[in-house]
C-alpha cells in the first residue's frame, strides 16, 4: 500500500487501497496499524479523498470470524467504518464468503475476479447484487467486479 499511495497522489482519480489487518502469518505482508508511518499514510489516503477497505487475510477465506476480527481491527486502527471487503489472491468459494461477508455487516465485496488478468467480470461492469442459493434469497451485499490488481499488472504483465 505505502508505494501505492505515492503513485496515486499523482492521480486525478480517486483510488481504492484495500488495507490487510491480520495478525502476523508468513504469507501475509503484515506491517503493525498503529505504526507512525501507517498513520502517515492513512491521512495522505485522508487528505486526498482515496477510499480504504479491508483486504483479508490468507487463512480468513473460510473462517468468518477472522474477517470479522480484522474488520474490527482495521476500524479501530482507521476510525472509519469499514463496509468493504475483498478476499486476499481472490481466493474463495463464493457462495460461502458471501453469506459470511452479509452476516458481518458488510455492504459491498469486491472478490469477483481473476487473479492473472485484469477486466470485467461476470460480463458487468458495475455493482450487481448476490444471492444465496441454498437460502434462497437475495443478500443485502453487492458484488463490485474486481477490474484490476497492482499485483496481477505486476506478475502477469511484465
Amino acid at each position: 500500500m505505502f508505494a501505492s499511495t505515492d503513485s496515486a497522489n499523482l492521480m486525478t482519480y480517486l483510488s481504492t487501497f484495500y488495507q490487510l489487518a491480520a495478525n502476523s502469518f508468513d504469507l501475509d505482508k503484515i506491517y503493525p496499524l498503529s505504526s507512525s508511518p501507517f498513520a502517515q499514510k492513512m491521512q495522505m489516503i485522508w487528505d486526498h479523498g482515496h477510499q480504504v477497505r479491508l483486504h483479508t487475510s490468507y487463512r480468513s477465506f473460510d473462517l468468518p470470524n477472522i474477517v470479522l476480527e480484522e474488520k474490527e481491527r482495521l476500524a479501530h486502527a482507521t476510525e472509519m467504518e469499514i463496509s468493504t471487503v475483498r478476499q486476499y489472491y481472490i481466493r474463495d468459494r463464493t457462495r460461502d464468503l458471501w453469506k459470511s461477508w452479509d452476516a458481518a455487516g458488510f455492504s459491498t465485496g469486491s472478490s469477483d475476479g481473476f487473479s492473472n488478468l485484469e477486466g470485467f467480470r461476470c460480463r458487468a461492469p458495475h455493482a450487481y447484487p448476490v444471492f444465496a442459493l441454498k437460502a434462497d434469497r437475495e443478500l443485502a451485499l453487492v458484488e463490485e467486479p474486481l477490474i484490476v490488481m497492482d499485483a496481477s499488472l505486476k506478475a502477469y504483465r511484465k
